[in-house]
């Protein structure tokens, strides 16, 4: 996602809140999101794939509510995998999952 394409506005309607709320709950969210990540990350090294999926759907959910929806459907995949026990893969979705979250510490940096 660009920055440009986050729609706060538009978020801030859909879910019944002021645009100023939405930026506070998204800056609120960073340290959890990051978190999130970081437990992947230690979890993908450990090959513990159900957990890894588990903390990747709980992220899902963060972001989903907000419109984050590029993470969102990282999250998603990386939740699919672990419910399998695929064990490919993973690097790459946790990397571009650190990369929308960069864009994402952007958006709260912008408001």
């Amino acid at each position: 996602m660009n920055i440009n394409e986050y729609d706060i506005n538009k978020t801030a309607l859909v879910l019944g809140l002021k645009p100023g709320v939405v930026a506070s709950i998204i800056k609120e969210m960073i340290s959890t999101v990051e978190e999130h990540i970081s437990r992947m990350k230690t979890l993908l090294e450990a090959g513990d794939y159900e957990n890894l999926g588990k903390t990747a759907h709980k992220l899902k959910g963060m972001v989903a509510n907000l419109r984050f929806e590029h993470m969102a459907a990282l999250a998603r995949s990386v939740e699919e995998k672990g419910k399998t026990g695929e064990q490919e893969g993973y690097n790459v979705l946790i990397r571009n999952i650190e990369d929308a979250f960069e864009d994402m510490k952007k958006v709260a940096a912008n408001f």
